[in-house]
């Protein structure tokens, strides 16, 4: 194996021991959950947020002049 390799392959764990869930597969897990989040955000947000500016411009009133 490459010395560059070698340099950067080297952390605290071996292999997937228990430690290794708690650390390295939460950090995993949250950013899945947070990538199947994040497009319904997006969603929402281009659907939500006009409304609100649209309500805000018209000072809450249903006069859509």
């Amino acid at each position: 194996m490459p010395d560059v390799l070698r340099n950067n392959m080297n952390g605290p764990f071996h292999d997937y021991i228990p430690d290794w869930y708690g650390d390295v597969g939460l950090k995993i897990l949250q950013t899945m959950c947070i990538n199947a989040i994040m497009p319904i955000v997006g969603i929402v947000k281009g659907i939500v947020v006009p409304i609100i500016k649209a309500k805000i411009d018209s000072k809450f009133t249903d006069d859509i002049y």
